[in-house]
């Protein structure tokens, strides 16, 4: 109580029953220290609808900070390295089941069921991370919006009360906007896209070593043929 009009209530209110004030004295101070009430609660409401605003805007920010967060170039490169392997594979499997290379295929064992299965098994584990981070996206982004609702009706709301307010703002809703399971599917996502470029480049090798042996195969092969022929001498 430290506005004037409500302590000089106070001491008016002691003086008339000590017989020192009229009851027009006291009916006047009482009726100025309800003002001051009215006027305290009023500036306490308005106090507390700006916090309300300044959470909305909160909301509003971490939102757009959400909605830039996406897997889709992570999403776009996983894509495209797979198909680079794919490619590759196709060749390497070709050039194997050439009959010619029979030679050399034992020597590449089952490099194009190992490394389809580890491509197919990467792919599930990053549609699988691509689906969680969805799901959690897609849920904080919906309690946001349910929050920014409720609290924008809240203050256009006529008769709202400073205690109504209070309770809304005391709600555990920025606990349940936590980003850190975005945050570290999107690391997991980063960190499996690396397995999938090294299994490009080791692809990419062991063609180049497929292409050398098969070019030695066929130097040896011409060799032997030209060495097989008979010597033709002049007479």
């Amino acid at each position: 109580m430290t506005d004037e009009r409500s302590v000089k209530a106070v001491d008016v209110a002691i003086a008339f029953g000590e017989g020192r004030a009229t009851r027009d004295e006291l009916d006047a101070a009482t009726s100025a220290a309800y003002d001051a009430t009215a006027a305290a609660a009023a500036a306490a409401l308005e106090a507390a609808k700006k916090q309300v605003e300044e959470r909305i805007k909160l909301l509003n920010k971490i939102k757009e900070e959400l909605e830039q967060k996406t897997l889709d170039e992570l999403t776009q490169n996983v894509s495209d390295t797979k198909s680079g392997i794919t490619t590759i594979l196709s060749r390497i499997k070709a050039t194997l089941d050439d009959p010619e290379n029979s030679s050399i295929k034992d020597q590449f064992g089952n490099i194009v069921e190992d490394s389809t299965k580890f491509t197919e098994d990467g792919r599930r584990n990053f549609d699988d991370v691509t689906s969680r981070f969805s799901q959690e996206k897609d849920r904080i982004t919906g309690v946001i919006g349910s929050e920014i609702s409720k609290l924008q009706d809240l203050i256009n709301k006529p008769d709202v009360q400073n205690e109504d307010i209070q309770n809304a703002m005391s709600s555990d809703v920025m606990d349940n906007i936590n980003q850190s399971a975005i945050d570290d599917e999107l690391k997991t996502g980063t960190t499996l896209l690396q397995p999938f470029s090294d299994k490009q480049n080791e692809l990419s090798e062991q063609e180049q070593l497929l292409n050398q042996k098969i070019e030695m195969r066929k130097k040896k092969t011409e060799t032997e043929r030209i060495q097989a022929e008979p010597i033709v001498t002049g007479k």
